[in-house]
């Protein structure tokens, strides 16, 4: 894991940029902790503080089709601050590897790591993850979690998958469908995942629309468009702008999209 680099490619450094920003001020706001928690009620994951739409049951069943335990090695593409990483280890007692373009996100999640007593098995790298930094064929099982619509290059992601995956190992994710390219985050169309899982040789055996997705979703971003003072005056202004942007931008483009939950195993 010594040769970490970042990719200069635009896109993913504006993702940095971003989700420095909305790291940094999400650690500073009790606001925006019990949004999340309101929000999805009795599915909202304790101890996890996800910026992201994963719930109880999302884990949960991420978990279940990864099917790892003790000793097994799981990667987390973009792993963000680490609480679906670190809950997936304590489910499973796997050693797990996070790969995120944050590198706010990667000190967050190492600390949370130390905090936990688990970094002897969970570590998080900044790094890209079209060129992960792990030898062919040698992990048990993969994972992300809302993020591989700011792919550039879906394409070449679902290759570095299959080619760490050893034979029969799964990738299980969820990730926002778009039929367009977003305006919000700058981030291309992406209407359906199956084409580049199957050419990069995985088999779907699961692919389908996570439930109330939509509700979810708006109440948080409703509730964080609401809370516009509170959050500015919790944290700096730019991350408190990034959210405003993503609470203002991000349910304009609902109409044409959709969350889905997939799993893709290698042959």
């Amino acid at each position: 894991m010594a040769n970490e680099h970042m990719a200069p490619d635009p896109l993913v450094r504006a993702m940095e940029v971003t989700y420095d920003r909305l790291f940094a001020g999400y650690a500073k706001s009790p606001t925006l902790r019990k949004i999340w928690r309101d929000a999805y009620g009795d599915d909202f994951p304790e101890n996890v503080e996800p910026l992201s739409y994963v719930t109880l049951t999302d884990l949960r069943r991420i978990a279940s089709a990864l099917g790892v335990g003790p000793g097994a090695t799981l990667v987390d593409l973009g792993s963000g601050s680490g609480g679906p990483s670190l809950w997936v280890a304590r489910e499973t007692g796997a050693q797990v590897v996070g790969i995120d373009v944050s590198t706010v996100g990667v000190a967050q999640a190492n600390a949370r790591a130390q905090a936990e007593e688990v970094a002897d098995r969970v570590r998080f790298h900044v790094s890209d993850i079209a060129t992960l930094p792990m030898p062919v064929a040698s992990v048990d099982a993969a994972m992300s979690v809302d993020m591989l619509v700011f792919v550039p290059d879906i394409n070449a992601v679902m290759a570095e998958v299959a080619r760490i995956l050893r034979p029969g190992a799964r990738f299980a994710f969820t990730a926002r469908e778009q039929h367009a390219a977003s305006a919000t985050f700058g981030s291309p169309a992406r209407p359906d995942y199956r084409p580049a899982l199957r050419a990069a040789g995985l088999v779907m055996e699961t692919y389908e629309e996570t439930p109330q997705w939509a509700e979810r979703q708006l109440a948080l971003l409703r509730a964080i468009a609401a809370a516009e003072p509170q959050l500015y005056a919790e944290m700096d202004a730019e991350s408190a702008a990034e959210f405003m942007n993503w609470a203002l931008g991000v349910p304009k483009q609902m109409a044409t999209t959709r969350r889905v939950f997939g799993v893709a195993r290698k042959p």
